[in-house]
């Protein structure tokens, strides 16, 4: 571009391109100093101080330069002999000799060897190198979409509400993931401390595992510290008849009646509808048994009132009680069998068995004396 003024003129601007990239290496070659002439580098010590720390730098490297040069001579040999005549133990000597020859024969061959044309000459073994890159390259994918799920699970658990803010309204219904939320963090439970405690934390479960300790020294009284299972419905059932002796008998005793079986094959899990059928006996029972304790209770206005077929002290005189009141009424139950059997009244299937007259007159009034 020609630009000229009035009265003056300009020469044409000449536009060079940059200088190539060599020649600008070799310009700062030139300019700084070599790496192994590092002496050259006392032009840039600025100050006396600088110059006198360099100065005897200079003086220290050419005494140990001078001091290399001067024992050029290969190291001597050990003279083994010598040390043969001070050591005693000839056998840590000789352990010695050798180790050293076959170390120094090891180095030599070492030093000997061409190490570069050893690793130019290498073309075998890239495929399994570049394999093991691609395998590292895939990791480092599935490394990062772990992160990234997992950042965002944090992220979510973070933004959660407390749990004293949680209800059960209709979206749970519908939000499964709120649903699994309340589940996890025990919001059914109606324990005192369920909005500051974390159900998550080492605390807790420290608390929890005290609890339950505490629980099972209060019922069991083992010492037991170790337990297999964590809560009783968990637990085998010969262990838990072992805890609770009165459903081990009430239990038992049912199966003896129900299938007039051995005792030696008690199930060890009972029928569901035999559960049902004992419980249905046992309210049955207990309803008869507190109006009759409420009748005397009201008649009596006494202070104390025990329910019939238990023992005042049920804590304490409950067990022995109980086993007299098992043996009486196994001692009828074998005195009823063994009249029965003795005057074949028990496998009469056809006929109506009778004892007395009132009974033989009760037979014949079944079907009007036909």
């Amino acid at each position: 571009i020609n630009r000229s003024l009035p009265g003056k003129s300009c020469p044409p601007h000449r536009h060079t391109s940059a200088p190539p990239l060599p020649m600008i290496r070799r310009g700062i070659r030139r300019v700084l100093p070599r790496r192994d002439k590092w002496h050259a580098l006392q032009e840039y010590a600025v100050g006396e101080g600088n110059t006198e720390e360099f100065r005897l730098l200079r003086a220290r490297d050419a005494s140990v330069a001078a001091l290399v040069n001067a024992h050029t001579t290969p190291a001597k040999a050990i003279d083994w002999a010598s040390w043969e005549s001070k050591i005693a133990n000839k056998e840590v000597l000789s352990c010695l000799k050798d180790f050293h020859s076959d170390q120094t024969k090891l180095l030599d061959t070492v030093l000997k060897e061409d190490h570069l044309g050893a690793v130019k000459g290498q073309t075998a073994g890239w495929e399994l190198f570049d394999a093991a890159t691609k395998s590292c390259e895939k990791s480092v994918e599935k490394s990062e979409l772990i992160l990234r799920n997992g950042a965002r699970a944090l992220w979510i658990s973070f933004q959660n509400p407390p749990i004293s803010l949680l209800s059960q309204s209709e979206w749970l219904d519908t939000d499964q993931y709120w649903q699994a939320f309340v589940e996890k963090h025990h919001f059914y439970h109606n324990h005192l401390l369920s909005a500051v405690e974390d159900p998550e934390s080492k605390e807790y479960d420290a608390k929890q595992k005290a609890d339950l300790q505490k629980r099972w020294e209060t019922f069991d009284g083992r010492g037991t510290t170790r337990q297999n299972n964590k809560l009783l419905y968990q637990r085998p059932s010969f262990e838990y008849y072992d805890v609770y002796r009165g459903p081990l008998i009430e239990h038992m005793i049912f199966y003896l009646t129900k299938t007039g079986g051995d005792a030696r094959f008690f199930p060890e899990n009972m029928p569901v509808e035999w559960f049902a059928e004992i419980y249905d006996i046992r309210f049955k029972v207990y309803n008869v048994l507190q109006r009759r304790k409420r009748l005397a209770h009201e008649s009596t206005l006494s202070r104390e009132s025990t329910h019939d077929f238990h023992p005042a002290d049920l804590e304490h005189d409950g067990e022995a009680h109980f086993a007299k009141l098992i043996a009486k009424e196994t001692a009828v139950t074998e005195l009823t069998m063994g009249r029965l059997m003795g005057n074949y009244a028990l496998f009469s299937d056809s006929y109506v068995p009778v004892q007395t007259g009132m009974a033989f007159y009760k037979a014949i009034q079944m079907d009007n004396g036909k």
